[in-house]
């Protein structure tokens, strides 16, 4: 394979010496090229195989550092990956790139004031970016590079509408460049009205197709997720548990901590400098237990996550390829387990149809309080899915799934049969 400077780096190539990154991996040695001769492109690949140099270092070439104008504009779902992002396109470039991150949560003054000085590589939430174009603060008219990174996602989060009344206003005279695990039809359509003749690389058809991470599923009562995580995280490996909503995060976070467990929570409620906190927690090992929402969770990109547990069962296909995408990073293995109750055996059935590398069947650490029973089953127990007229969540829950009951009984996890319900909101500050 060719060296990043066979592939025409030169800028970076300090950083990448002294960093140890000698050999690209295979979406920034099929993406550089293309790049840097001036072409769209268009890369699908799996999370952590390295998108963000496979854009970062040919922008790096391309754009003039002696004008301080905003020359290329990176636009992310979440604000926690506008900030990776931004910091590695900084250390890549030695801190030559004027680079600043711009997104939800954090005061607009303090953003102004450096977008005043460091403004020739914006990173963008779409929600943010708006309100600067809309209050006519950010001058996009030099923009010459363009990158949509994970675009399905911002597709899922609802932003579609945003991102094309952004690119209609960029110059017709632009480069484009966009990144997604997958290519709905609308990301389709949005590559044809706004790219022009894109060239594709695909290095993983499928990202649910990690061959790093070995797939494991539990079966078991709702009432017993709780008590079998915390006989799963008794070896003290790094892992990101995820919960399909903000109070379950911030319960299960609890209900950990009063067993002792070096757990945080990281969750859309929490103010932007507590979640750059918990973060860096977690990277620096002062924390080994991570528990989190999937939406804030996409910024999390640290190499030595060991685990994923699907604490709640995921309601769609894209969000198990994504959870499963914060371990084995960079080449790296890891394992993911995901906990399915009867409520959720047909959504898991759907996730495992799905996958190309099979997930296989782990048995439980413990005997649980009760048979574990599949939703085909559920005609012996009165003909309800689920089970003697009961709710979603349990003994007197609510059924409405926008109200994210819990039951009653014991704790928050002990008597529900399934997730809370997931309404999805558009918001920079998930």
């Amino acid at each position: 394979m060719a060296t990043f400077s066979e592939l025409g780096i030169k800028k970076s190539l300090t950083y990448l010496n002294e960093a140890g990154f000698t050999e690209p991996f295979p979406i920034q040695a099929a993406a550089i090229p293309i790049i840097l001769k001036g072409s769209d492109m268009i890369g699908q690949a799996q999370t952590g195989t390295g998108k963000t140099a496979a854009f970062g270092l040919p922008l790096l070439e391309i754009i003039d550092h002696r004008v301080q104008d905003t020359q290329g504009l990176i636009i992310v779902p979440t604000r926690e990956l506008a900030q990776q992002v931004a910091d590695e396109l900084k250390k890549f470039s030695g801190g030559t790139a004027k680079v600043t991150a711009v997104y939800g949560g954090e005061s607009m003054l303090r953003q102004i004031r450096f977008l005043k000085h460091e403004r020739q590589i914006i990173v963008a939430t779409p929600g943010r970016l708006m309100d600067y174009m809309r209050e006519d603060i950010l001058p996009l008219n030099h923009v010459r590079f363009v990158v949509l990174d994970e675009a399905d996602r911002m597709l899922d989060m609802g932003f579609i509408d945003d991102i094309k009344k952004i690119l209609s206003q960029l110059p017709q005279q632009r480069q484009m460049c966009m990144f997604s695990a997958t290519m709905p039809t609308e990301i389709t359509r949005l590559a044809h009205d706004f790219m022009s003749k894109p060239e594709k690389v695909v290095v993983s058809k499928d990202e649910i197709s990690n061959v790093n991470v070995s797939q494991f599923y539990m079966e078991m009562r709702d009432g017993d997720k709780l008590d079998q995580l915390a006989h799963i995280l008794k070896d003290k490996k790094k892992t990101v548990v995820f919960c399909g909503a903000k109070i379950r995060v911030k319960r299960l976070a609890d209900e950990l901590h009063q067993k002792g467990f070096n757990v945080e929570a990281i969750h859309g409620d929490m103010e932007q400098n507590q979640r750059s906190r918990v973060i860096q927690d977690f990277k620096a090992d002062r924390v080994n237990i991570l528990i989190a929402t999937d939406v804030v969770a996409r910024g999390i990109d640290v190499p030595t996550v060991e685990r994923v547990v699907s604490f709640d069962v995921p309601t769609d296909t894209m969000t198990y390829f994504h959870r499963i995408g914060r371990t084995a990073r960079a080449g790296e293995k890891g394992s993911s387990i995901i906990f399915v109750t009867r409520a959720y055996w047909d959504d898991f059935n759907s996730i495992r149809n799905h996958t190309k590398v099979k997930i296989v069947q782990m048995k439980t650490g413990y005997v649980p309080s009760m048979p574990v029973v599949r939703s085909s089953d559920m005609r012996r127990f009165g003909g309800s899915k689920f089970g003697g007229g009961g709710s979603r969540f349990g003994r007197g829950g609510s059924s409405d799934r926008g109200k994210r009951g819990f039951g009653h009984g014991r704790g928050p996890f002990q008597h529900g049969t399934g997730n809370p319900g997931r309404g999805r909101r558009r918001s920079d500050k998930r």
